[in-house]
Protein backbone atom coordinates (compact mmCIF):
# COMPACT_ATOMS: atom_id res chain seq x y z
CA UNK A 1 0.00 0.00 0.00
CA UNK A 2 1.81 3.35 -1.21
CA UNK A 3 4.87 1.70 -1.74
CA UNK A 4 5.09 2.97 -5.39
CA UNK A 5 3.61 6.64 -4.39
CA UNK A 6 5.78 7.09 -1.62
CA UNK A 7 8.46 9.85 -2.92
CA UNK A 8 11.16 11.58 -1.13
CA UNK A 9 9.31 14.83 -0.22
CA UNK A 10 10.34 18.24 1.56
CA UNK A 11 9.41 21.13 2.77
CA UNK A 12 11.02 24.22 0.38
CA UNK A 13 10.95 27.48 3.15
CA UNK A 14 10.02 30.64 0.72
CA UNK A 15 11.63 32.83 2.78
CA UNK A 16 14.73 29.88 3.35
CA UNK A 17 14.14 30.29 6.99
CA UNK A 18 12.67 27.23 9.46
CA UNK A 19 10.99 27.71 12.20
CA UNK A 20 11.50 26.75 15.39
CA UNK A 21 9.06 23.84 17.06
CA UNK A 22 6.65 24.05 18.42
CA UNK A 23 4.60 26.48 16.64
CA UNK A 24 1.32 27.28 15.07
CA UNK A 25 0.62 25.87 11.43
CA UNK A 26 -1.30 25.52 8.79
CA UNK A 27 -1.75 23.38 5.67
CA UNK A 28 -3.38 23.73 2.79
CA UNK A 29 -4.41 21.50 -0.22
CA UNK A 30 -5.74 22.11 -3.29
CA UNK A 31 -7.90 19.48 -4.65
CA UNK A 32 -8.69 18.88 -8.18
CA UNK A 33 -11.20 18.52 -10.36
CA UNK A 34 -12.67 21.59 -9.02
CA UNK A 35 -16.21 21.35 -10.53
CA UNK A 36 -17.64 18.73 -7.40
CA UNK A 37 -16.53 21.44 -5.00
CA UNK A 38 -18.35 23.97 -6.17
CA UNK A 39 -17.72 27.52 -7.13
CA UNK A 40 -16.74 26.76 -10.88
CA UNK A 41 -18.40 25.84 -14.23
CA UNK A 42 -17.26 23.02 -16.50
CA UNK A 43 -17.91 19.14 -17.88
CA UNK A 44 -17.80 16.82 -14.83
CA UNK A 45 -19.74 13.79 -13.47
CA UNK A 46 -21.48 15.67 -10.79
CA UNK A 47 -24.35 18.10 -11.52
CA UNK A 48 -26.58 19.89 -9.14
CA UNK A 49 -29.78 18.56 -8.26
CA UNK A 50 -32.54 20.43 -10.56
CA UNK A 51 -30.23 22.33 -12.58
CA UNK A 52 -30.84 22.12 -16.50
CA UNK A 53 -27.87 21.29 -18.96
CA UNK A 54 -26.17 18.56 -21.23
CA UNK A 55 -24.90 15.56 -21.04
CA UNK A 56 -22.34 14.58 -23.56
CA UNK A 57 -21.38 10.80 -24.23
CA UNK A 58 -17.89 10.69 -26.39
CA UNK A 59 -18.60 8.14 -29.16
CA UNK A 60 -14.59 8.15 -29.35
CA UNK A 61 -13.46 7.74 -26.44
CA UNK A 62 -16.45 6.10 -24.93
CA UNK A 63 -16.59 8.99 -21.42
CA UNK A 64 -19.40 10.29 -20.29
CA UNK A 65 -19.83 13.85 -18.92
CA UNK A 66 -22.14 16.19 -18.06
CA UNK A 67 -22.23 20.34 -17.66
CA UNK A 68 -25.03 22.18 -15.88
CA UNK A 69 -25.99 25.79 -17.08
CA UNK A 70 -25.83 26.69 -12.80
CA UNK A 71 -23.20 25.87 -10.73
CA UNK A 72 -22.95 24.33 -7.57
CA UNK A 73 -21.92 27.00 -5.13
CA UNK A 74 -19.15 26.63 -3.22
CA UNK A 75 -18.95 23.98 -0.28
CA UNK A 76 -17.82 25.42 3.06
CA UNK A 77 -17.58 22.80 5.77
CA UNK A 78 -15.97 24.03 9.68
CA UNK A 79 -14.83 21.46 11.90
CA UNK A 80 -13.65 22.16 15.07
CA UNK A 81 -12.84 20.45 18.33
CA UNK A 82 -13.60 21.45 22.35
CA UNK A 83 -10.34 20.71 22.88
CA UNK A 84 -6.79 21.22 21.63
CA UNK A 85 -5.97 23.72 18.74
CA UNK A 86 -6.92 21.71 15.51
CA UNK A 87 -9.57 23.34 12.87
CA UNK A 88 -9.97 21.42 9.88
CA UNK A 89 -11.78 23.61 6.97
CA UNK A 90 -13.44 22.77 3.16
CA UNK A 91 -13.96 25.60 1.51
CA UNK A 92 -14.58 25.10 -2.36
CA UNK A 93 -11.55 22.89 -3.84
CA UNK A 94 -9.24 23.52 -0.81
CA UNK A 95 -8.21 21.43 2.58
CA UNK A 96 -7.28 23.61 5.43
CA UNK A 97 -5.80 22.19 8.60
CA UNK A 98 -4.61 24.57 11.36
CA UNK A 99 -3.25 23.35 14.47
CA UNK A 100 0.29 23.51 16.53
CA UNK A 101 2.93 21.50 15.31
CA UNK A 102 4.94 20.24 18.64
CA UNK A 103 7.96 19.00 16.02
CA UNK A 104 8.93 19.03 12.50
CA UNK A 105 8.32 14.98 12.16
CA UNK A 106 4.68 16.17 13.10
CA UNK A 107 3.78 18.32 10.52
CA UNK A 108 4.80 15.70 7.78
CA UNK A 109 2.79 12.96 9.51
CA UNK A 110 -0.14 15.81 8.56
CA UNK A 111 1.14 16.50 5.41
CA UNK A 112 1.50 12.55 4.59
CA UNK A 113 -2.15 12.02 6.18
CA UNK A 114 -3.67 14.50 4.05
CA UNK A 115 -1.99 14.03 1.03
CA UNK A 116 -1.83 10.32 0.63
CA UNK A 117 -5.13 9.40 3.00
CA UNK A 118 -7.82 11.92 2.11
CA UNK A 119 -8.08 11.87 -1.58
CA UNK A 120 -9.01 7.81 -1.14
CA UNK A 121 -11.45 8.21 1.64
CA UNK A 122 -13.08 11.54 -0.06
CA UNK A 123 -13.21 9.04 -3.59
CA UNK A 124 -15.36 6.76 -1.84
CA UNK A 125 -18.30 9.62 -2.21
CA UNK A 126 -17.52 11.22 -4.82
CA UNK A 127 -17.60 10.45 -8.64
CA UNK A 128 -15.34 12.93 -9.65
CA UNK A 129 -12.24 11.09 -8.17
CA UNK A 130 -10.40 13.46 -6.26
CA UNK A 131 -6.70 14.25 -5.96
CA UNK A 132 -4.44 16.40 -4.56
CA UNK A 133 -3.21 19.31 -7.09
CA UNK A 134 -0.97 21.11 -4.38
CA UNK A 135 0.18 21.26 -0.60
CA UNK A 136 1.21 24.34 0.54
CA UNK A 137 0.74 25.96 4.18
CA UNK A 138 3.31 28.26 7.04
CA UNK A 139 3.60 27.63 10.23
CA UNK A 140 5.14 30.43 12.64
CA UNK A 141 4.31 32.61 9.98
CA UNK A 142 6.96 30.97 7.50
CA UNK A 143 5.41 29.96 4.52
CA UNK A 144 6.41 26.80 2.51
CA UNK A 145 5.68 24.03 -0.54
CA UNK A 146 5.75 20.53 0.15
CA UNK A 147 7.34 19.11 -3.10
CA UNK A 148 9.53 16.10 -4.44
CA UNK A 149 13.08 16.26 -3.94
CA UNK A 150 14.29 14.58 -7.10
CA UNK A 151 12.65 13.51 -10.55
CA UNK A 152 14.47 11.01 -12.85
CA UNK A 153 11.83 11.57 -16.21
CA UNK A 154 13.65 11.21 -19.58
CA UNK A 155 12.46 12.61 -22.62
CA UNK A 156 13.39 11.53 -26.22
CA UNK A 157 15.16 13.91 -28.40
CA UNK A 158 15.01 13.12 -32.00
CA UNK A 159 14.63 14.73 -35.53
CA UNK A 160 12.29 14.66 -38.44
CA UNK A 161 13.99 12.09 -40.09
CA UNK A 162 14.09 9.92 -37.03
CA UNK A 163 10.59 10.05 -36.69
CA UNK A 164 10.10 9.32 -40.24
CA UNK A 165 12.35 6.04 -39.59
CA UNK A 166 9.46 4.99 -37.26
CA UNK A 167 6.63 5.24 -39.29
CA UNK A 168 7.88 3.37 -41.57
CA UNK A 169 9.20 1.08 -39.82
CA UNK A 170 6.03 0.51 -38.08
CA UNK A 171 3.97 0.09 -41.06
CA UNK A 172 6.43 -3.13 -41.54
CA UNK A 173 6.32 -4.37 -38.39
CA UNK A 174 2.27 -4.02 -38.39
CA UNK A 175 2.22 -6.33 -41.12
CA UNK A 176 3.51 -8.90 -38.89
CA UNK A 177 -0.42 -9.50 -37.71
CA UNK A 178 -2.20 -10.07 -40.36
CA UNK A 179 -5.11 -12.19 -39.55
CA UNK A 180 -3.82 -14.18 -36.36
CA UNK A 181 -0.39 -14.33 -37.08
CA UNK A 182 2.23 -14.06 -34.10
CA UNK A 183 -1.15 -13.36 -31.09
CA UNK A 184 1.25 -13.46 -28.20
CA UNK A 185 3.26 -11.15 -29.62
CA UNK A 186 0.54 -8.81 -30.34
CA UNK A 187 -0.73 -9.66 -26.98
CA UNK A 188 2.46 -8.05 -25.84
CA UNK A 189 2.64 -5.22 -27.30
CA UNK A 190 -0.80 -4.67 -26.37
CA UNK A 191 0.31 -5.36 -22.39
CA UNK A 192 3.23 -2.65 -22.78
CA UNK A 193 0.86 -0.31 -24.38
CA UNK A 194 -1.22 -0.44 -21.68
CA UNK A 195 2.19 -0.10 -19.04
CA UNK A 196 2.70 2.89 -20.80
CA UNK A 197 -0.63 4.49 -20.89
CA UNK A 198 -1.02 3.82 -17.21
CA UNK A 199 2.13 5.79 -16.72
CA UNK A 200 1.39 8.70 -19.17
CA UNK A 201 -2.19 8.91 -17.65
CA UNK A 202 -1.66 9.49 -13.77
CA UNK A 203 -2.04 12.24 -12.21
CA UNK A 204 1.64 11.18 -10.69
CA UNK A 205 4.26 9.41 -13.35
CA UNK A 206 3.78 6.75 -10.45
CA UNK A 207 0.09 6.66 -9.75
CA UNK A 208 -0.32 3.60 -11.22
CA UNK A 209 2.98 1.86 -10.71
CA UNK A 210 1.93 -1.24 -9.27
CA UNK A 211 -0.60 -2.08 -12.70
CA UNK A 212 2.33 -0.99 -14.81
CA UNK A 213 4.81 -3.92 -13.32
CA UNK A 214 1.91 -6.09 -13.54
CA UNK A 215 1.43 -5.52 -17.17
CA UNK A 216 4.99 -5.89 -17.82
CA UNK A 217 5.18 -9.72 -16.63
CA UNK A 218 2.23 -9.89 -18.99
CA UNK A 219 4.77 -9.06 -21.59
CA UNK A 220 6.92 -11.54 -20.18
CA UNK A 221 4.23 -14.15 -19.68
CA UNK A 222 3.01 -13.53 -23.46
CA UNK A 223 5.95 -13.64 -25.02
CA UNK A 224 7.57 -16.88 -22.90
CA UNK A 225 4.50 -18.89 -21.71
CA UNK A 226 5.24 -21.68 -19.14
CA UNK A 227 5.06 -24.96 -20.08
CA UNK A 228 6.66 -28.54 -19.73
CA UNK A 229 6.80 -27.87 -15.96
CA UNK A 230 8.72 -24.83 -16.17
CA UNK A 231 7.56 -21.63 -13.90
CA UNK A 232 6.66 -18.52 -15.37
CA UNK A 233 10.33 -16.85 -14.23
CA UNK A 234 12.52 -19.54 -15.60
CA UNK A 235 10.42 -19.43 -18.87
CA UNK A 236 10.87 -16.16 -18.95
CA UNK A 237 14.94 -16.58 -18.09
CA UNK A 238 14.99 -19.38 -21.10
CA UNK A 239 13.48 -17.23 -23.75
CA UNK A 240 15.64 -13.74 -23.02
CA UNK A 241 18.76 -16.10 -22.99
CA UNK A 242 17.82 -17.17 -26.54
CA UNK A 243 16.78 -13.64 -27.37
CA UNK A 244 20.88 -12.48 -26.66
CA UNK A 245 20.35 -11.44 -22.82
CA UNK A 246 23.37 -12.13 -20.65
CA UNK A 247 22.25 -13.71 -16.95
CA UNK A 248 23.01 -10.15 -15.58
CA UNK A 249 21.23 -8.48 -17.87
CA UNK A 250 18.16 -10.70 -17.27
CA UNK A 251 18.17 -10.44 -13.76
CA UNK A 252 18.67 -6.89 -13.79
CA UNK A 253 16.05 -5.68 -16.23
CA UNK A 254 13.56 -7.88 -16.41
CA UNK A 255 13.19 -10.58 -13.30
CA UNK A 256 12.63 -7.68 -10.68
CA UNK A 257 9.27 -7.79 -12.17
CA UNK A 258 8.09 -11.16 -11.41
CA UNK A 259 9.48 -10.52 -7.96
CA UNK A 260 7.46 -7.28 -7.75
CA UNK A 261 4.58 -8.68 -9.13
CA UNK A 262 4.68 -11.62 -6.56
CA UNK A 263 5.99 -9.36 -3.46
CA UNK A 264 5.29 -6.01 -3.33
CA UNK A 265 1.73 -4.81 -3.39
CA UNK A 266 0.94 -5.82 -7.24
CA UNK A 267 -0.71 -8.90 -8.02
CA UNK A 268 -1.09 -9.35 -4.06
CA UNK A 269 -2.03 -7.01 -1.22
CA UNK A 270 1.03 -5.99 0.53
CA UNK A 271 0.34 -3.43 4.04
CA UNK A 272 4.11 -4.04 4.93
CA UNK A 273 5.82 -0.57 5.76
CA UNK A 274 9.31 -0.24 4.21
CA UNK A 275 12.04 1.51 4.72
CA UNK A 276 12.71 4.51 2.53
CA UNK A 277 16.37 3.04 1.20
CA UNK A 278 14.46 -0.19 0.04
CA UNK A 279 11.76 2.06 -1.76
CA UNK A 280 14.35 3.66 -3.41
CA UNK A 281 15.73 1.24 -4.80
CA UNK A 282 11.82 -0.08 -5.91
CA UNK A 283 11.62 3.30 -7.31
CA UNK A 284 15.04 3.27 -9.35
CA UNK A 285 14.14 0.00 -10.83
CA UNK A 286 10.65 1.26 -12.17
CA UNK A 287 11.62 4.27 -13.31
CA UNK A 288 14.05 2.46 -15.29
CA UNK A 289 12.08 -0.57 -16.47
CA UNK A 290 10.06 0.93 -19.46
CA UNK A 291 13.26 1.14 -21.55
CA UNK A 292 13.80 -2.69 -20.71
CA UNK A 293 10.98 -3.61 -22.05
CA UNK A 294 10.83 -1.17 -25.25
CA UNK A 295 14.00 -2.87 -25.84
CA UNK A 296 12.96 -5.76 -25.40
CA UNK A 297 9.61 -5.77 -27.84
CA UNK A 298 12.23 -4.47 -30.42
CA UNK A 299 14.46 -7.47 -30.25
CA UNK A 300 11.61 -9.58 -30.84
CA UNK A 301 9.36 -7.28 -33.78
CA UNK A 302 12.52 -7.56 -35.72
CA UNK A 303 13.96 -11.43 -35.17
CA UNK A 304 10.20 -11.82 -36.07
CA UNK A 305 10.45 -9.85 -38.81
CA UNK A 306 13.93 -11.83 -40.17
CA UNK A 307 13.08 -15.22 -38.93
CA UNK A 308 15.89 -15.50 -36.14
CA UNK A 309 13.42 -15.60 -33.68
CA UNK A 310 9.75 -17.11 -33.19
CA UNK A 311 7.65 -16.64 -30.28
CA UNK A 312 5.92 -19.80 -29.01
CA UNK A 313 2.66 -20.34 -31.20
CA UNK A 314 -1.04 -19.43 -29.57
CA UNK A 315 -3.51 -22.34 -30.89
CA UNK A 316 -6.88 -22.33 -29.54
CA UNK A 317 -8.10 -18.47 -29.01
CA UNK A 318 -11.77 -19.67 -27.12
CA UNK A 319 -12.18 -19.26 -23.70
CA UNK A 320 -12.18 -22.03 -21.55
CA UNK A 321 -15.64 -23.67 -20.14
CA UNK A 322 -14.88 -22.50 -16.83
CA UNK A 323 -14.47 -19.56 -17.84
CA UNK A 324 -17.16 -19.51 -20.24
CA UNK A 325 -19.63 -20.98 -17.35
CA UNK A 326 -18.49 -17.83 -14.95
CA UNK A 327 -18.92 -15.44 -17.02
CA UNK A 328 -23.02 -16.78 -17.86
CA UNK A 329 -23.01 -17.05 -14.11
CA UNK A 330 -22.67 -13.30 -13.40
CA UNK A 331 -25.15 -12.77 -16.29
CA UNK A 332 -28.15 -14.60 -14.31
CA UNK A 333 -26.91 -12.49 -10.93
CA UNK A 334 -26.67 -9.19 -12.97
CA UNK A 335 -30.43 -10.36 -14.49
CA UNK A 336 -31.78 -11.32 -11.30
Amino acid sequence: MLSYQLRPRGCKWENAVVPDFPSQGVVRLRLVPQSPFGGVMGASRTIQVGSSGKMTWDAKTGRTSAEADTELEEVDVLITYEKGDQEVRFHANQLMYATTFETRKELEAALEFLTYIMPAVLNVDFIDSPMVESTAGEVGGEPFLWQLLRGDQKVDAVTTEIQEERLARAWDRALLFSGDANRRLLAALHYFQTACRLERSGHTPWEFTAEVILNYTKVLESLFPPGGGTESMDASRDGLAALGYNTDEIETMFIPAWVLRSKLDVAHVSLAIFKVVQLQIVHSYCEKAEDFFRDLLGRVLDGTADGSHEVAPYEDSSPDAETVASIERIGRSLSA
